[in-house]
């Protein structure tokens, strides 16, 4: 929808552990013990030195995804004006991508006052 904006901080989930994933044909649900990510844009998934897109515009695969349920957020980043990615205990990456489009992406709520619409 529109570039991530200054104030995006997914500090609060760090040291969360990733509780619950749901997937539907258009989204996919991460749900953090300290806050939540849902959306449908570009979600790929770097493990073993390996990058599979999980989704992009529609489901490719949810292969891999056992290795982020029930780990911690370690880290996170921003990779540029239009992507983030989550670092996870398995040593596991997620990364987020928004599409410029009339749409959001994704919806991010993490802590107690954080919410960005992406």
């Amino acid at each position: 929808m529109h570039p991530l904006p200054p104030d995006f901080d997914l500090g609060p989930i760090i040291g969360s552990q990733l509780t619950q994933i749901c997937v539907d044909e258009f989204q996919i649900q991460l749900h953090f013990e300290n806050g939540h990510i849902q959306g449908g844009g570009k979600v790929c998934l770097s493990s073993n030195g390996k990058i599979v897109e999980l989704f992009h515009e529609q489901w490719k695969t949810c292969s891999g995804l056992e290795a982020v349920i029930g780990s911690q957020a370690v880290n996170w980043s921003t990779n540029g004006s239009h992507e983030f990615s989550i670092q996870f205990s398995s040593e596991a990456t997620l990364v987020f991508a928004v599409q410029e489009g009339q749409y959001e992406d994704f919806t991010v709520q993490v802590g107690d006052g954080g919410l960005w619409v992406l």
